[in-house]
Protein backbone atom coordinates (compact mmCIF):
# COMPACT_ATOMS: atom_id res chain seq x y z
CA UNK A 1 0.00 0.00 0.00
CA UNK A 2 3.02 2.25 0.62
CA UNK A 3 4.36 2.11 -2.86
CA UNK A 4 1.09 2.73 -4.64
CA UNK A 5 0.76 5.83 -2.56
CA UNK A 6 4.23 7.04 -2.84
CA UNK A 7 3.77 8.93 -6.52
CA UNK A 8 1.07 11.18 -5.14
CA UNK A 9 2.98 11.62 -1.36
CA UNK A 10 5.77 12.18 -3.71
CA UNK A 11 4.48 15.11 -5.83
CA UNK A 12 2.66 16.91 -3.09
CA UNK A 13 5.81 16.98 -1.00
CA UNK A 14 7.70 18.37 -3.48
CA UNK A 15 5.05 20.48 -4.66
CA UNK A 16 4.75 22.05 -1.28
CA UNK A 17 8.30 22.29 -0.81
CA UNK A 18 8.49 24.32 -4.22
CA UNK A 19 5.80 26.35 -3.76
CA UNK A 20 3.82 28.60 -1.84
CA UNK A 21 4.93 28.97 1.83
CA UNK A 22 8.44 29.61 1.40
CA UNK A 23 8.75 33.43 2.15
CA UNK A 24 7.34 36.23 0.12
CA UNK A 25 9.60 36.52 -2.50
CA UNK A 26 9.50 32.72 -3.27
CA UNK A 27 13.06 32.12 -2.29
CA UNK A 28 14.39 29.23 -0.38
CA UNK A 29 15.19 29.32 3.93
CA UNK A 30 18.17 28.73 3.32
CA UNK A 31 20.30 27.05 6.29
CA UNK A 32 23.11 28.74 7.79
CA UNK A 33 25.93 27.93 6.12
CA UNK A 34 23.90 29.21 2.96
CA UNK A 35 24.19 25.75 1.18
CA UNK A 36 20.96 23.75 1.79
CA UNK A 37 17.53 24.52 0.86
CA UNK A 38 16.00 23.58 4.25
CA UNK A 39 12.22 23.18 2.71
CA UNK A 40 13.33 21.62 -0.56
CA UNK A 41 15.78 19.08 0.91
CA UNK A 42 13.18 18.43 3.82
CA UNK A 43 9.96 17.24 1.95
CA UNK A 44 13.01 15.88 -0.40
CA UNK A 45 14.08 13.60 2.39
CA UNK A 46 10.52 12.62 2.90
CA UNK A 47 9.85 11.85 -0.58
CA UNK A 48 12.67 9.68 -0.82
CA UNK A 49 11.88 8.26 2.39
CA UNK A 50 8.54 7.20 1.29
CA UNK A 51 9.86 6.19 -2.60
CA UNK A 52 12.13 3.63 -0.30
CA UNK A 53 15.76 5.21 -0.84
CA UNK A 54 16.52 5.14 2.57
CA UNK A 55 20.61 5.89 1.95
CA UNK A 56 19.62 9.46 0.09
CA UNK A 57 16.54 10.45 2.70
CA UNK A 58 19.45 9.85 5.39
CA UNK A 59 22.19 12.01 3.36
CA UNK A 60 18.81 14.50 3.05
CA UNK A 61 18.13 14.49 7.04
CA UNK A 62 21.42 14.87 8.16
CA UNK A 63 22.23 18.04 5.52
CA UNK A 64 18.70 19.90 7.29
CA UNK A 65 19.53 18.27 10.90
CA UNK A 66 21.41 21.50 11.82
CA UNK A 67 18.99 23.61 10.84
CA UNK A 68 16.03 21.85 12.34
CA UNK A 69 17.18 20.19 15.41
CA UNK A 70 14.80 20.83 18.25
CA UNK A 71 12.51 22.36 15.76
CA UNK A 72 8.72 21.21 14.70
CA UNK A 73 7.88 23.53 11.79
CA UNK A 74 7.79 23.24 8.17
CA UNK A 75 4.31 21.30 8.42
CA UNK A 76 6.72 18.40 9.38
CA UNK A 77 4.57 15.73 11.25
CA UNK A 78 8.01 14.17 13.11
CA UNK A 79 10.94 15.78 14.26
CA UNK A 80 13.63 15.55 12.77
CA UNK A 81 15.68 13.53 15.03
CA UNK A 82 12.75 11.15 15.05
CA UNK A 83 13.23 10.69 11.00
CA UNK A 84 16.76 10.20 11.41
CA UNK A 85 16.78 7.71 14.53
CA UNK A 86 14.31 5.69 12.52
CA UNK A 87 16.87 5.55 9.81
CA UNK A 88 19.99 5.17 11.09
CA UNK A 89 18.56 2.45 13.20
CA UNK A 90 17.70 0.71 10.17
CA UNK A 91 21.06 0.92 9.34
CA UNK A 92 21.94 -1.18 12.34
CA UNK A 93 23.13 2.70 13.66
CA UNK A 94 21.54 1.73 17.23
CA UNK A 95 23.68 3.80 19.55
CA UNK A 96 23.52 6.82 17.27
CA UNK A 97 19.62 6.11 16.75
CA UNK A 98 19.13 5.98 20.53
CA UNK A 99 20.83 8.84 20.97
CA UNK A 100 18.84 11.19 18.42
CA UNK A 101 15.83 9.24 20.16
CA UNK A 102 16.67 11.03 23.48
CA UNK A 103 17.09 14.25 21.89
CA UNK A 104 13.74 13.96 20.10
CA UNK A 105 11.58 13.27 23.51
CA UNK A 106 13.88 16.50 24.90
CA UNK A 107 13.17 18.53 22.87
CA UNK A 108 9.32 17.83 22.53
CA UNK A 109 9.19 17.64 26.52
CA UNK A 110 10.51 21.33 26.50
CA UNK A 111 8.21 22.18 23.84
CA UNK A 112 5.02 21.04 25.90
CA UNK A 113 6.51 22.92 29.08
CA UNK A 114 6.60 26.25 26.87
CA UNK A 115 2.85 25.87 25.97
CA UNK A 116 3.13 24.35 22.40
CA UNK A 117 0.16 22.57 21.56
CA UNK A 118 0.59 21.94 18.41
CA UNK A 119 0.16 18.24 16.96
CA UNK A 120 3.68 17.03 15.66
CA UNK A 121 4.87 17.70 19.24
CA UNK A 122 2.47 14.53 20.38
CA UNK A 123 2.82 13.32 17.24
CA UNK A 124 6.43 12.70 17.49
CA UNK A 125 6.14 11.37 20.80
CA UNK A 126 4.12 8.57 19.83
CA UNK A 127 6.39 7.95 17.03
CA UNK A 128 9.73 7.72 19.12
CA UNK A 129 7.96 5.63 21.60
CA UNK A 130 6.46 2.93 18.80
CA UNK A 131 10.42 3.23 17.41
CA UNK A 132 11.69 2.05 21.20
CA UNK A 133 8.90 -0.31 21.04
CA UNK A 134 6.66 1.09 23.36
CA UNK A 135 3.43 0.48 21.96
CA UNK A 136 0.99 1.66 25.16
CA UNK A 137 3.01 4.79 25.11
CA UNK A 138 3.15 5.59 21.26
CA UNK A 139 -0.78 4.75 21.52
CA UNK A 140 -0.86 7.06 24.49
CA UNK A 141 0.63 9.53 22.23
CA UNK A 142 -0.94 9.25 19.06
CA UNK A 143 -4.84 9.58 20.46
CA UNK A 144 -3.07 12.86 22.00
CA UNK A 145 -1.79 13.80 18.64
CA UNK A 146 -5.82 13.75 17.54
CA UNK A 147 -6.72 15.53 20.38
CA UNK A 148 -4.40 18.61 19.07
CA UNK A 149 -5.78 18.68 15.55
CA UNK A 150 -3.46 16.08 13.89
CA UNK A 151 -5.69 14.46 10.96
CA UNK A 152 -3.32 12.27 9.46
CA UNK A 153 -1.12 14.94 7.19
CA UNK A 154 1.36 14.32 5.50
CA UNK A 155 1.60 10.19 5.33
CA UNK A 156 -1.05 9.46 8.10
CA UNK A 157 -0.90 6.62 9.90
CA UNK A 158 1.25 5.00 6.70
CA UNK A 159 4.29 6.79 7.98
CA UNK A 160 7.32 4.12 8.46
CA UNK A 161 7.97 5.87 11.79
CA UNK A 162 4.68 3.86 13.16
CA UNK A 163 5.30 0.60 11.26
CA UNK A 164 6.02 -1.09 14.55
CA UNK A 165 2.17 -0.34 15.34
CA UNK A 166 0.78 -1.64 12.14
CA UNK A 167 -0.15 -5.41 13.54
CA UNK A 168 -2.39 -3.73 16.43
CA UNK A 169 -6.28 -2.99 16.64
CA UNK A 170 -5.78 0.56 18.29
CA UNK A 171 -4.28 1.47 15.36
CA UNK A 172 -7.51 0.55 12.97
CA UNK A 173 -9.23 2.66 15.71
CA UNK A 174 -7.19 6.03 15.22
CA UNK A 175 -6.73 5.70 11.62
CA UNK A 176 -11.32 5.13 11.62
CA UNK A 177 -11.18 8.39 14.34
CA UNK A 178 -9.26 10.20 11.72
CA UNK A 179 -11.13 9.40 8.89
CA UNK A 180 -14.56 10.50 10.67
CA UNK A 181 -13.33 13.57 12.24
CA UNK A 182 -11.78 14.52 8.78
CA UNK A 183 -15.44 13.56 7.24
CA UNK A 184 -16.89 15.89 9.45
CA UNK A 185 -14.58 18.95 8.65
CA UNK A 186 -15.57 18.22 5.30
CA UNK A 187 -18.95 18.47 6.06
CA UNK A 188 -19.29 21.46 7.43
CA UNK A 189 -17.25 23.32 4.85
CA UNK A 190 -19.46 21.79 2.36
CA UNK A 191 -17.23 19.79 0.54
CA UNK A 192 -19.01 16.34 0.63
Amino acid sequence: ARGAAASFMIADLIAQALGPGLGDTGECARDAGGGSCVPADLFAAIAELVGGDERRARELFERVLPALKGHRRYRLDAGIETYLAYLYARAGRRNEAEKLLAEALEADRRHLASGNEYWSVPFDMACVHALRGEKDEAFRWLERAVEAGWRGWPLGTRSPLLDSLRSDERLGRIEARVEDLVGQMRRRAGLS
